[in-house]
């Protein structure tokens, strides 16, 4: 890989947008190789593993680990197998299999987490960063698991028919997610700890997608779009979407201190009949609009040409690596990583009036 120095502001981009390199800028595209239609669902809070699913190249098929944008470790081929979170250096990863929640890690293989909650759970496995706690959910309400402990049900207030943990803390003392009695008009965001139980938060109709890795800042969707959620103060921030689309996005990742939030919105301007109208989005700063992902790429000089970046799943702690996925014209959908070396908030107030005003 090339670092080219801009100035005082390195700059490396690695891109599952193919393997070509474009002369003079020290960016190289790297592709996920060998894993057509993959999806890249979790990333470690340190940017350095990525987990999702899809099919190798001796085709077969299930939860995918990555320590880099290559061909992927298989982890597990059962049912409905995916991989969705891992620790820092990850060292754990986690998932489903079968239905059934698992955690992998090199030393002891992978364990299924006992089944106490009933068949079968949901996507949202996640780990925290040290690799000490796993939470996750099924119809039938969320859990908590560690080595010394197993598994525990986290109970829901009585006025909730079931509870999901969506996101956890770097040291898994605080975890996140939402309840719901009947649907989604009576889902409720909320933070659970061991000292405090539950402790309902938000608006009703919000739910949870990640939080920062001290629990202070949550992201989620409501009734009118994505949010921003700071559970000391209490300030909500309504991320907008494109052209008068404000309830059509999705935000799936924040950095450590919460000022770059990754995800997906609807974008008109962007239909394609074949692929659709969400695009990869991002959102910079203390009161945020919606960027263009891969008009932001384009305007540092990278050629995304043949490809439609569609979304954003994961962002990292310092917010220099950033996981997504895409389609290329031969309709393959490949997961991307996008590195940006520090100091990246240079790189972004470059790019930023370009990228956020084009075609508004």
């Amino acid at each position: 890989m090339s670092v080219a120095l801009r100035g005082s502001c390195a700059l490396v981009i690695v891109c599952a947008l193919g393997g070509t390199s474009i002369a003079g800028t020290g960016i190289q595209f790297i592709p996920f190789a060998g894993n057509e239609n993959a999806t890249a669902r979790g990333m470690s809070r340190d940017g350095s593993t990525y987990v999702g699913s899809g099919a190798l190249n001796n085709g077969t098929s299930g939860a995918i680990l990555w320590r880099e944008p290559g061909e992927g470790t298989l982890l597990a081929d059962g049912w409905n197998s995916l991989a969705t979170d891992a620790s820092n250096n990850g060292s754990v990863i986690v998932g489903q299999n079968r239905g059934q929640p698992f955690v992998y890690s090199v030393t002891d293989g992978l364990i299924e987490v006992p089944d106490i909650l009933g068949f079968p759970v949901n996507k949202h496995v996640r780990v925290s960063a040290n690799g000490t706690t796993v939470v996750g959910g099924s119809l039938n309400g969320a859990f908590r698991w560690t080595r010394e402990s197993g598994t525990e049900i986290l109970d829901p207030p009585g006025t909730w028919d079931e509870a999901r943990a969506t996101a956890i803390s770097a040291d898994g003392s605080i975890v996140a997610g939402f309840g719901e009695t009947d649907g989604l008009s009576s889902r409720q965001a909320w933070t659970w700890t061991e000292s405090g139980g539950f402790d309902v938060i938000g608006r009703p109709g919000d739910t949870i997608t990640e939080m920062t890795p001290n629990g202070h800042v949550v992201v989620g969707r409501g009734p009118n779009g994505a949010f921003r959620y700071s559970i000391g103060t209490g300030k909500r921030v309504e991320l907008d979407g494109f052209d008068s689309i404000p309830v059509i996005e999705d935000v799936t990742g924040i950095s450590a201190d919460g000022s770059i939030l990754v995800g997906s919105a609807a974008d008109p301007l962007q239909a394609d009949p074949t692929l659709g109208f969400i695009v990869a989005t991002i959102w910079f700063g203390e009161d945020p609009s919606p960027v263009r992902f891969q008009e932001y790429l384009n305007d540092l000089g990278v050629n995304t040409d043949g490809w439609f970046l569609q979304g954003l799943s994961a962002i990292s702690d310092d917010g220099q690596t950033i996981l997504g996925w895409g389609v290329n014209d031969a309709l393959e959908g490949r997961p991307f990583v996008v590195i940006l070396p520090a100091p990246a908030s240079a790189l972004v107030l470059a790019v930023l009036p370009l990228a956020a005003h084009r075609r508004r």
